[in-house]
């Protein structure tokens, strides 16, 4: 599939202004842009065979060590490899750094 993360945040009701703050962060290439969900965003790529790259977006925990059943949380799962990938996961790390609030990352 490709890499997994998740973000708890406390308190869950910050998630959304987290999403938007994780999505203001990346820098992408012209090939990229990016597309916006009520429920988080991806980043796609026209014209590839697999267009979506990054996709973030809050679900609900269900058998996760992190985090009770039903708990809400980010998930990102990034498609692809390579610089650009760790790039966009140090920038996003790096943002949720910035927030007050508490944010705890975990892989999958």
């Amino acid at each position: 599939m490709g890499l997994e993360y998740g973000i708890k945040v406390a308190p869950s009701t910050k998630i959304p202004e987290v999403i938007e703050r994780l999505s203001s962060v990346i820098t992408m290439p012209a090939i990229y842009r990016m597309e916006r969900t009520p429920e988080g965003f991806a980043v796609v790529q026209d014209h590839a065979a697999w267009p979506e790259v990054i996709q973030v977006s809050i679900e609900r925990a269900t058998g996760l060590e992190e985090l009770e059943d039903g708990a809400p949380y980010i998930y990102c799962l990034f498609h692809i490899g390579g610089e650009l990938a760790s790039t966009w996961l140090r920038q996003m790390q790096t943002e949720t750094e910035r927030i007050d609030e508490l944010s705890e990352w975990f892989e999958f």
